[in-house]
Order: structure tokens, then sequence, then C-alpha cells
């Protein structure tokens, strides 16, 4: 062992005597003999008296770039954690006075008042009261520093800016830094080496120790008996919104403080298995093999449900991915090619037109892809919280994780999907704008038997909705009167008369007051694999609204009976009966095919009531209009109080 090799591990062992709080670890010295160190060896081995230990404590111990190799710190088993990170704090938000005064002193202004680096450390950590609180400070102390903002020119080695000059330089790293401050308070704390799944990273890579481009340090720390993993490193080059890389956007990653064992082995492999702290350590190739989980993948709460591994191999071009997805997230993933990341297919088909993201169960989404060539794919899943605030969330989606994808065949079902504004279905995150699915909670409606498709929402809210109907390769003009929007007893109804076996998407957007355009709400897959013998399109009513308008419940009319713009009958005739008052005079219109059928409608008046016999000689669609106004009033016009869409089979 070189002399300074000696000189550096009695001065990390040493340090904590200075403070007044020994820490007594087993150590493997010199080839595996086991031996303890107590004070007297200590200060046998340095040869200096307190006073000179101090001075080569404050000018060596922080920057001295190389460590002792020769101490190893085994974790016994019942050192394990015994909690889980949520169990130790549920939200960081408990942390806040500490993580400001970590903030505070991390400031450029304060670390120029420091007389040295061991004065800016006793002044951090002291505001904590617990060994928890000052691993804290020291991790987020550590993770405010931005170096390449900082003059760090002619600085002086004993000083907070010296210490980070060495940071810069790569003297040291963060790793060797925070376990040097954790030990100068007398917290036992050890630094890893290993590799880690490091920025550049590609789904599939194997990566090995004895590649030097994976080479990581990060650290584990002892708290109340228990060892917790920290990296400092990775705390603080997290970046936001990683659907594009984007390196002047650094913000603290809360993942890497007190990560759980079986977390960070996704991405972190300690040369030496005891440091994974795990009961059963993972072999090279068992984390080799693993899908990496991005932090914000553990911070929405989200668990796999399905393919657990990076490596999926697809027979038939069908893929079908599962994860648990708590309330409130919604997904999103891009296929595209390992070479040259194409998301096109070779068809010049979008790949996302192959991608069906929906809701299959409780807090359970597939994500279901049908590959159109074969070949190696990225399938990188994505999520973001639909709505913050209680407005929707226009963020970006962050990366969660993602797979290689070997497809040996193409899909069978090569068919595009309609194009929807948003990657997932069904009627996810509607219940913030008041609606309630009643009858089809999944994203995909099939209709066998060539009947419509009927959508029923309950609304809670008094707001305005539309919709769209697309299908591709069709002009979504061709398809508006095929659908139609109705409110039935505060139900929202949506109906759908396909004209053709097609797959169609229903979209649905709500008005938000002092928004200039509509959201889109949810969508919905409409497959119909039969249809009617004869499909006409539907008529377009006056104000493009069906049923009841603003007037019919301001004149204080009522529907005895078809509370439904939508009547479907096989009779000849029908029946209408309009709850009305002396006051209010009457009128209406009816058509068939352009046909002026007004003299086939014959009301008959009873008392505080109306009813519209209609006869209805031919098949296909009839519509028919009422119109009113109050004769005590002559100022109000006549105006449009119901559209009536009756459709004889």
């Amino acid at each position: 062992m070189s002399r300074l090799q000696t000189d550096i591990r009695n001065t990390e062992h040493a340090i904590t005597k200075v403070k007044g709080q020994a820490v007594h670890v087993a150590v493997i010295v010199d080839e595996g003999s086991d031996e303890d160190i107590d004070d007297e060896d200590m200060d046998a081995d340095l040869g200096m008296d307190p006073s000179q230990l101090a001075v080569f404590t404050s000018t060596n111990l922080w920057t001295t770039p190389t460590q002792s190799n020769d101490v190893i710190i085994v974790p016994l088993k019942e050192e394990y954690p015994s909690k889980r990170k949520r169990e130790l704090f549920t939200d960081p938000s408990i942390f806040r006075q500490i993580d400001a005064h970590g903030l505070k002193l991390a400031q450029t202004v304060s670390l120029v008042c420091q007389p040295s680096f061991s004065a800016l450390v006793n002044e951090l950590t002291e505001f904590g009261t617990t060994e928890l609180q000052k691993v804290r400070l020291i991790s987020r102390w550590l993770t405010a520093q931005n170096c390449d903002e900082m003059d760090l020119n002619d600085v002086i080695d004993d000083t907070p800016l010296g210490v980070l000059k060495g940071l810069y330089h790569k003297k040291i790293t963060f790793s060797t830094l925070f376990m040097r401050m954790c030990r100068y308070i007398g917290l036992q704390c050890v630094e890893i080496c290993g590799i880690a799944k490091v920025k550049g990273y590609r789904a599939g890579q194997f990566i090995s120790p004895k590649d030097p481009e994976v080479q990581h340090t990060w650290n584990s720390v002892r708290i109340d008996g228990f060892w917790h993993f920290i990296d400092c490193n990775w705390g603080v080059s997290h970046i936001a919104g990683s659907m594009a890389y984007d390196p002047f956007r650094f913000e603290y990653d809360e993942h890497y403080f007190l990560a759980d064992p079986d977390v960070i082995i996704l991405s972190h492999f300690p040369n030496d298995p005891a440091w994974q702290l795990l009961e059963s350590p993972l072999s090279l190739d068992d984390f080799n093999v693993q899908v990496l989980l991005k932090p914000d993948f553990f911070q929405f709460g989200f668990s796999l449900r399905s393919h657990k591994n990076v490596i999926i191999d697809v027979p038939n071009g069908d893929l079908n991915v599962q994860i648990h997805c708590p309330a409130g997230f919604i997904l999103s993933c891009r296929l595209s090619t390992v070479d040259g990341d194409r998301d096109v297919a070779v068809s010049g088909v979008p790949f996302d037109l192959y991608e069906f993201i929906h809701q299959v169960g409780d807090e359970l989404m597939a994500c279901y892809v049908r590959i159109p060539e074969a070949g190696q794919f990225n399938l990188t899943m994505y999520a973001r919280r639909q709505y913050l605030d209680g407005e929707l969330n226009i963020e970006s989606y962050t990366e969660i994780c993602r797979y290689l994808v070997r497809c040996h065949a193409p899909s069978r079902d090569n068919v595009p999907l309609p194009y929807s504004p948003a990657d997932h279905w069904g009627p996810i995150g509607t219940m913030s704008a008041g609606l309630v699915p009643i009858s089809h909670t999944s994203g995909v409606v099939v209709s066998n038997d060539g009947s419509e498709f009927n959508i029923r929402f309950k609304m809670t809210q008094p707001l305005r909705f539309t919709h769209t109907l697309t299908s591709y390769g069709v002009d979504d003009r061709q398809l508006v009167p095929y659908t139609m929007q109705r409110v039935v007893d505060e139900e929202l109804v949506f109906t759908v008369t396909p004209p053709r076996t097609e797959r169609y998407a229903l979209h649905i957007y709500v008005h938000y007051s002092g928004l200039p355009k509509p959201s889109h709400l949810c969508s919905y897959l409409l497959v119909a694999h039969q249809v009617r013998q004869t499909v006409q399109p539907m008529p377009r009513p006056e104000g493009d609204v069906w049923g009841a308008t603003s007037a019919f419940q301001s004149l204080g009319l009522t529907t005895f009976t078809n509370a439904d713009a939508l009547i479907v009958t096989r009779d000849p005739a029908t029946e209408i009966i309009i709850g009305t008052q002396a006051r209010i005079l009457m009128s209406h219109e009816m058509t068939c095919n352009g046909r002026d059928m007004t003299q086939s409608a014959q009301p008959q008046f009873g008392e505080g009531f109306v009813t519209f016999v209609l006869q209805l000689p031919y098949s296909g669609y009839y519509y028919f209009k009422l119109m009113g106004k109050d004769t005590n009033d002559p100022s109000i016009p006549n105006s449009l109080l119901f559209n009536y869409l009756i459709r004889r089979d």
C-alpha cells in the first residue's frame, strides 16, 4: 500500500474522531485479514497530534482523487432496508425546510462566505436533528450544484468553491464527496462501484463491467441501522420533458434518494453482489435482461403486468403490453425501427396507426400493436397526468420504459386504424368533464349484427360537447350524416350508423368557456363487421342540435312521450305527445328524403297537451321539427323547440 493510500485511509476513518463520533465498522485489510480499527490504531497510523490532524483533514480530505481500496465494508442482512422508501416518507414536502436550508447554502453567495469546506458541512448538517435529515441535507446540497455556471478560476482548494472545482475537473466524483461528507459527520457510508444503464444505453444492449463507458459509482448510507441507496450524480442530471433531450433543463430527481433495492437494481449493477441488498442477488445476465424502468414509472405508481424482459420476440406481428396505470394518468407509445429510427412503415403509413392503447380493466392499460413488417423495433412507452389542477394537461409526455421488439413476421391484420387526436382510446378521464360512461367503459365497441352503435354517458356538469367520426382513407365530411348526438334525461347519447363494414373512430370534444377551441376528451374505436342492408344518410337538423332547445324549457314545455330525439319504428304511424299550455302557439314541419311531409303530421289538442300523429308511408328517415311562441309576448318570435329524427325500418 502506498503512503498516499495509507494517509487517505487513516484520514477517512480518523475524521470521525475529530467530530467526537466514533464509527465502528468491520473491514477487510490486506487481502482478507479481518480486524477492527480502534482509536489507538488510528492515532498510531497517523503519527500526528489532533491539531495537525485537523489541518491535514481540511486541506486534503475533500478533494484527494485517490481512494483507499483496501477497506471493504460488508452489509449484514439484518441491515438491509426494513422499510420501503414510501414507508420512510410519502411526500418529499416533509423536507421543505430541510431542502430550503440546503439550497440556500448551495448558492454562490453562501459558498464564498465559508472559511473552509468543513465549516460549510458543519453549518449544513447541524440544521438536521435525525440521521435521515442530515443525509437529506447533504444530498440536496450536492444535487443543487451546477459547476458549469460557476467561476472556479483562482479558487483555494480548502474552500467550498475549491471542492466544487475538484468536482468540475473530475478529480473526485459526487459519490466520493457524498461519502466523505457523511463520514465527516459520523454516518457510515460507502461508495459503490459498478456499471449502470447510463445515458446512451440502448434497449436490449448487453452491458459488461469490461466496458469503460458504463462504469458508475453511487452510495449506500446507513440510516438508523439500515443501508439505503443514494445516487447524487443521477439525482441532479434528470432532464425534464424527456421526449426530447435538452442539455440545459436540469431538475432534482427524487427517484435516486433512498431508492429501494429492487428498483435501483434495474439500472445499477454493483461489482460486489452484497451491495445489491437483495435476499437473492441478480446475476449479470439477470440484470441485462430486465427492462429499464425510468424514474417517472415509479413516481406515477405504475407496475408491469406483462413483458418484464427488455427483449420481446413477436412471431406473428401482434404485441399486447399491459401496465397497471393509476387513475388520472394516460399512456402513449412510439414504435420505431432500431436501424434509422423510422416511425413510418415501408408502405408509407405511420406506425402510430397500428397502435391501440385502451383501458382493459380497473387501472389496467393495454398497448396493442400490430407490426406491419418484420424487423427489429424500439417500442417506447410514455405517460403523463391527464389533468393538472383540474385543467387539461398540455405538457409533453415523459418516457417510462423502452423495449427491443424482434418481429419475425408482419401482422396479418395490416389495416391502419382511423386517425385519433390522442394515443389512448376509451373514456379515460371523462369524469373530469362531468361524463360518466354508462354503456361502454372499454375503448373498442364491436357490432356483429349490423345494429348501430349507441354510446351513452351520464351528464353531471352543464358543459357543451361535440363529436366527429373518422375512418382511415375516408373524407371526414362524408361521415357526418351517419352520426347524431342528443341529450336524453341528463344522458348524453351518441348514435353511429356505419355505412360500410369498416373501422371507425368516434371522437368526443368538450367546450370549456374561455378556450378558443374544443378540447379532445376521448375516442372510441367502432368496429362494424356487418351493416344494415340499406343505410341512408341522416338529415341535418336546424341549429345542428337534435332534441329539445333552450326555448323548449323556457316556455315550460315537457315531453309526455319520446324524450329521446331518435325514434325507431317498423309501424306506418307513430305518436308524439307534448305537454303544453294554452298560451303557447305551436307549429310543425316534417320532411322525408327531401320531400315535404308536413300534411302527414296532424296535431290533436287536449287539455294541457298536444298529440302529433305522424303518418310514415315510406321507409327511411323523417325529420320532424316543432316550433312555437308565447302569445302573451308578441315581441318574442317563433322559436325552434324540438328536432326529432324518426327512422322507419
